[in-house]
This record gives structure tokens, C-alpha cells and sequence, in this order.
């Protein structure tokens, strides 16, 4: 099956070129699946899914609509930004954004409106040096268990995201998932290591997670999918867990990916420049390694790991 695709104008750039998104459509009828990838600027593994996507389905079947947005954020892309290069706005914090608004918004709008003209939405990120996994925002009752169960077929890692206040300061509910999920649209993040660089073990376990779902609901006629290249921690009601550094240092790494640890166990050690110890890193709660540090070199506040932990 050939895709179409449609270009989305959304405005213009001082030399009249115009700023677009390119809309692919594979397929006709429900279920109507969209998937939307690198809202981020520096994560690019999504990207390479959506290949696979569409070269997959030139020789296969899609039963219903596989609608995809591949680069959501063009300009930040070209730019090598995370953001938004013209007004340095994360993207993924202005939804459901605004269409006579800043581009910015007008890009979050434009995506927002084709997405929920769909039965399930996908949001495609990375998470560096990571597992790949799914993030949950936080609802209750009959769609709860709707986008638990749509999760759960993917065969990958399934977190809640914060909670409370951590969740509100970092204006998660502007992300494109919690703005669907109110229109009543399953919906939540997907989560593949990878950043500036493709990370192509990411892109296979992607690619297979998402014919699972598709599998699941009935959009493609195979055998599930196991996904062996990765640690997949088989159970719900484990929540994402940050571990900071306090002091600046070059990083010694103790810890696997997918590897489960004690409270306050050493996860790595930081040092200076001869050798001495400025901090020892550890855990304050007892969880799976999801995501270890990109780079060794570390700062005051950085996100050393990720950990998957208990409520």
C-alpha cells in the first residue's frame, strides 16, 4: 500500500518558503491510528521508525487509517534545537496550541487537530541512554484501563508519569497525549533511546512495539512481536523516578540498564580531575534502572538516571 502524503502549511519563512508538516496516510476506514514523531528537535529515532512504517506497509496490509506526522518540529530539526529555534518554546509544552498564535502554537494546533480526528494517538520521543518505554498520564476509570491495555500490548515497559506538583511545573499537561486523553482519545508517550544520533536498536524495538498495538487492534493481520532486544519490565504500577547529581564531576557508572537496585546502593561515583571523590550517587528509593547518563561529565541538577520504582 502506497502512503499519500499531504503537505500541512502552516506559515512562512522571511524568504517566502513555506513552513510545513507532512501528513502520511496509509490506508482508509477505522480503527484510525495516528502516530506522531520528534516534536524535539534532537531526538531523530522516531524519525527511522516511520520509515519502517511505510516501507513495511508497501508491501502489507493496513486494515483501517495509519496516520503520520514524521518531524513535528521541522524547523528545530534543521536547526539541531530541541526547541522551537525562532521563540525557544519546547513544542511539547504548548498544546493544543494556538492557529493564529506564535508558530510554535500554530504547529502544536495543527498537529493537535489532525490527531484528534483519531481512535488512538501515539507520541514518539527519546530518552538518551535509556530502555525503551511507555509514559502514562494520570486518569482514571473506563479510559484508564482503555490506554492501560493498549500499553500493555505494545510489549514494551509501561511508567506512570509524575505526579502532583512535579507534574504541573513541568507543564507535562501541555503535551499532546493529556490534551487528547480529554477529548476522550486513548493516548501516551513512547519513549526510544536515541537523540541527535539514531539509535537504530531503538528503531526495531519501535517499530515492532508499534505492530503489536496495530496487531492488537485489529489493523494487521500477524503474530505478535517479542521483543527480546531489550530489558521489559513486565508489570503496571511502577512510576518514573529521577536521580540528580548535586555536584559537578566526571562520572563513574556502577549500573545496568534494566537492572533492579536497593535504596540508597551507589549507582555511580562522580570524581575531579585527580581522582577524588565529590559524590557518590544513589537512589532514595528501591526501582529498575530505565535510563542511564548520556554523557560522563555531570552538573549540579542534572538527571543522572532514570529509575522505574513503587508508588
Amino acid at each position: 500500500m502506497n502512503p499519500s502524503i499531504e503537505i500541512i502549511p502552516i506559515s512562512k519563512r522571511i524568504d517566502d518558503s513555506i513552513i510545513h508538516l507532512k501528513k502520511i496516510t496509509i490506508g482508509s476506514g477505522s480503527p484510525r491510528l495516528f502516530i506522531g514523531a520528534s516534536i524535539h528537535g534532537d531526538e531523530l529515532t522516531p524519525i527511522a521508525v516511520i520509515w519502517k512504517l511505510i516501507e513495511y506497509f508497501r508491501v502489507s496490509e493496513v486494515k483501517g487509517t495509519l496516520t503520520m506526522i514524521s518531524g513535528m518540529n521541522p524547523e528545530g530539526i534543521a536547526f539541531k534545537k530541541r526547541v522551537d529555534p525562532y521563540f525557544n518554546t519546547d513544542l511539547n509544552r504548548v498544546y493544543p496550541g494556538d492557529p493564529e498564535g506564535t508558530l510554535p502554537q500554530r504547529i502544536a494546533n495543527a498537529i493537535y487537530r489532525i490527531a484528534i480526528e483519531h481512535d488512538v494517538v501515539l507520541d514518539l520521543h527519546t530518552a538518551g541512554n535509556c530502555i525503551p518505554f511507555i509514559l502514562l498520564d494520570p486518569i482514571e476509570g473506563d479510559l484508564r484501563k482503555e490506554v492501560e491495555d493498549l500499553a500493555l500490548s505494545m510489549g514494551i515497559t509501561v511508567l506512570d508519569e509524575y505526579l502532583g506538583d512535579k507534574y504541573e511545573a513541568l507543564k507535562l499537561g501541555n503535551s499532546l497525549p493529556p490534551q487528547v486523553l480529554k477529548k476522550d482519545i486513548p493516548s501516551f508517550t513512547v519513549e526510544l533511546p536515541g537523540g541527535s544520533n539514531i539509535d537504530w536498536t531503538g528503531v526495531n524495538v519501535g517499530f515492532k512495539a508499534i505492530l503489536n498495538l496495530m496487531i492488537h487492534l485489529g489493523m494487521v493481520d500477524a503474530k505478535k512481536n517479542e521483543i527480546t532486544e531489550t530489558f521489559v519490565l513486565g508489570e503496571l504500577g511502577y512510576r518514573r523516578y529521577d536521580v540528580f547529581a548535586n555536584r559537578a564531576g566526571i562520572l563513574e557508572n556502577f549500573v545496568r540498564l534494566g537492572e533492579f537496585v536497593e535504596k540508597f546502593t551507589p549507582l555511580g561515583v562522580s570524581r575531579d580531575f585527580v581522582g577524588n571523590v565529590v559524590e557518590w550517587i544513589k537512589s532514595e528509593k528501591t526501582g529498575y534502572v530505565i535510563s542511564l547518563p548520556s554523557r560522563s561529565i555531570v552538573y549540579p541538577a542534572d538527571r543522572v538516571y532514570l529509575l522505574a520504582v513503587k508508588e
